[in-house]
């Protein structure tokens, strides 16, 4: 499988429920037009846009299951591996680990009970000898600075807006600012 498979996964899974109808949704009950033609270009930009930070999303959650701390992260250190859950760096490493991808494969294909933490630490090491991990994380780094591009391009989106009377809110304005610091969340979060 290619980076454009997992792409393919995830779009079709975390981007929609995560991003993309988040974000359309708040689109569509924050335009003032109740019509849903002058929504098309708005729609498009908001889509794609939580399409590549969702995409940025997945592969942090997949590099947190293999690094992340079990105090913050809170899920199974690995579980991924154990699963057979075909990650971005799972993929890579399967791609470039010559003569072991077959033994990666041997074990991917055992049951979850039947994995050892031993094997798991054979793919760990594999995944960090291809640079497995680099990969996953530059391919996310990377879809991060195009979602920030995408949301800056994003020109029906107030830098900020002052409160209406009606309004009341803690701070003074409401903006974009809150959805642009996402993007630096997506990536760099540990839980």
């Amino acid at each position: 499988l290619t980076d454009q498979d997992y792409f393919k996964m995830c779009v079709k899974k975390t981007c929609w429920y995560t991003f993309i109808t988040p974000c359309r949704i708040g689109l569509i009950v924050g335009h003032p037009s109740a019509s849903g033609k002058d929504l098309v270009k708005q729609l498009a930009g908001v889509t794609r846009f939580g399409m590549i930070l969702g995409i940025a999303f997945q592969i942090q959650d997949d590099l947190l299951n293999l690094q992340g701390e079990i105090e913050t992260y809170g899920k199974e250190i690995g579980g991924d591996i154990y699963e057979g859950k075909r990650t971005l760096m799972l993929n890579h490493v399967l791609a470039n680990s010559g003569k072991n991808a077959e033994k990666i494969l041997e074990i991917l294909a055992l049951p979850r009970e039947q994995k050892t933490p031993e094997q798991l630490e054979f793919i760990m090491e594999q995944m960090q000898r291809c640079g497995s991990i680099e990969h996953g994380w530059r391919v996310a780094r990377s879809l991060a600075k195009k979602a920030e591009e995408i949301f800056d391009s994003l020109d029906f989106i107030r830098p900020s807006t002052p409160l209406r009377p009606e309004e009341q809110w803690v701070c003074p304005v409401h903006d974009g600012r809150f959805v642009k610091e996402l993007i630096n969340y997506v990536i760099y979060r540990n839980v």
